[in-house]
């Protein structure tokens, strides 16, 4: 795991953590000309995810620890703010869960608190199937299906470097963290919003658990998805995180 720091150390920590398809510049490379002028920018490249290495992604609890580790070693145990886009959420619920260092707002980007009980194994690795194959494909139905349109698309959508046991890990320990999940999540003076695109199912259901857990988390729902907009996704970070 690689920790990229960027802009002004002395300014608010803001820390950003990918999701599961693309490591940590496809996923957020394009913001760091809006973000650094206001934080100090922290990029989360998380085992498997980072072409420098020869690591694979272990868990969600696995990647929360290290983070956890970081962040007391280099912050002094304190980010001011943090994002998650999908497997990144789930390691934001982990960290909130924890509870090992203070965090003052956390946004949650599409987090999955569901598990299919059983069926996780094959609902992962049928995952990693589909995922391996979409990341490669020049089918015109494919890529319309996989929501990305063209190969110039998917190549931003996708790192094709990332390996399948890593992608595979990826998926079953976001099935199955929730179960590990403490009730300190919903303590202390956090601020959250889990956030979600309209016609996300999964991702309803999955706010409506967080909720349970952390009634004064802040539910927003998004019309279209805002994760390749860059202008659009730095307002809606920018609003959630700049002080009050």
């Amino acid at each position: 795991m690689r920790f990229y720091e960027y802009g002004d150390k002395d300014a608010k920590t803001l820390m950003l953590i990918h999701d599961s398809k693309r490591g940590w510049d496809k996923c957020f490379e394009q913001l760091l000309p809006l973000l650094w002028e206001d934080f100090h920018v922290i990029m989360v490249s998380l085992d498997g995810y980072d072409d420098l290495e020869t690591t694979s992604f272990k868990s969600v609890s696995a990647a929360a620890a290290r983070i956890e580790s970081f962040v007391r070693k280099e912050l002094s145990g304190r980010l001011y703010g943090v994002y998650g886009a999908e497997l990144g959420a789930n390691i934001v619920c982990k960290l909130l869960s924890d509870r090992k260092i203070r965090i003052a707002k956390a946004v949650m980007d599409s987090a999955q608190l569901y598990s299919f009980g059983i069926l996780n194994k094959p609902a992962a690795a049928l995952k990693t199937a589909v995922t391996d194959k979409l990341r490669t494909t020049a089918s015109p139905l494919l890529l319309k299906l996989a929501g990305v349109g063209s190969t110039a698309a998917r190549d931003k959508a996708y790192s094709s470097f990332v390996g399948k046991e890593s992608l595979y890990s990826a998926y079953l320990s976001s099935l199955s963290f929730v179960r590990g999940l403490s009730e300190k999540i919903g303590k202390g003076d956090v601020y959250t919003e889990f956030w979600y695109t309209k016609g996300d199912l999964l991702s309803q259901y999955s706010a409506g658990r967080l909720k349970k857990l952390i009634p004064s988390v802040r539910i927003r729902v998004f019309d279209h998805d805002i994760s390749n907009d860059r202008n659009e996704l730095y307002r809606a970070i920018a609003e959630a995180i700049s002080p009050r």
